[in-house]
């Protein structure tokens, strides 16, 4: 994780993860995704696969109106906030039924500035 930002004169962040989601398919049938940002690829059925990829995040020129929660956060090291994944694919079962699902993810995590690190995840 690299992170670096600024209190004065304007506050602002840029934010580089690394980060892994595992997606785990218990029941039978193949899922094949693809034609988003991550590459495509398949998942067996009754097996998991690890998926690594890159989150950029970047504010500049943050706004000094009084109360503004997010300057409130840089200045306490602390800056939470939410994401979301979407991926769609197919599930291939003895190649017959081919059934379009979507898999969502929707997580609220909080970043220390000063530890480089997530603190308090919810997925």
């Amino acid at each position: 994780m690299h992170i670096s930002y600024n209190i004065s004169p304007l506050p602002s962040f840029n934010i580089t993860m690394i980060a892994t989601m595992t997606i785990m398919k218990p029941n039978f049938g193949d899922f094949n995704y693809g034609n988003g940002s991550l590459s495509g690829a398949r998942i067996e059925a009754r097996k998991s696969k690890d998926i690594n990829f890159v989150v950029n995040m970047w504010c500049s020129k943050i706004s000094l109106v009084s109360g503004n929660n997010l300057i409130n956060e840089i200045n306490s090291g602390m800056l939470k906030f939410r994401s979301y994944a979407k991926l769609s694919g197919t599930v291939h079962l003895m190649k017959i039924v081919n059934k379009r699902k979507t898999i969502e993810m929707d997580c609220i995590l909080n970043l220390n500035f000063t530890s480089h690190s997530i603190h308090h995840s919810r997925c």
